[in-house]
This record gives C-alpha cells, structure tokens and sequence, in this order.
C-alpha cells in the first residue's frame, strides 16, 4: 500500500472542502502558516503576489504565508472577489 505524502494529504482535504465551497479559496492553518493548494494557490499568487512551489513527487502546487499576515491578506482575496473558506486544523 502507498503512502500518503503530506501533499498528498492537503490535496485530499482540498478536494473535500471544495465539494462543500467549491467557489472558495481554501485556506489551510499549519502552525504558523496558511497554505492554499491547486487552483486556489494560483489565485494567491494572483491576487497576493505570492509565489508557488509544486511538489516533486506529487506535482501538487501550493503556496503559503505567515499566519501574522492573514490580516493583511484576507481582506485582499477579499477586495479580488474571492470567497475564503479557512480550515484551521486540517488533520482532525
């Protein structure tokens, strides 16, 4: 049996919360950082000017930022017509 990358895993909650708010960026709360996977990674390298990685083995995109900064962030995903749906522990 394979096992599950930790990108893997998020790719798999992504997909989960995007059945349920499928017009949101989902933004996943790791310690101290949200993470957007996917398309919605896309979207905040967009709308925030961040930049994206995609994993190697899994070829998943993401992008992150300092949870200090969701202050600053949230209201600019906001102002570009996006809808945030923040999963603050992903792992329960």
């Amino acid at each position: 049996m394979k096992e599950f990358s930790y990108m893997q895993f998020f790719k798999e909650k992504y997909n989960q919360f995007k059945e349920k708010y499928g017009d949101a960026i989902i933004l996943f709360r790791c310690s101290d950082l949200y993470m957007a996977v996917e398309d919605d990674a896309t979207a905040c390298q967009e709308a925030l000017g961040l930049s994206f990685s995609v994993s190697t083995a899994d070829r998943i995109k993401s992008t992150a930022f300092p949870s200090h900064c969701l202050d600053t962030y949230l209201p600019k995903l906001v102002r570009a017509g996006y809808r945030i749906c923040i999963c603050d522990n992903p792992c329960h």
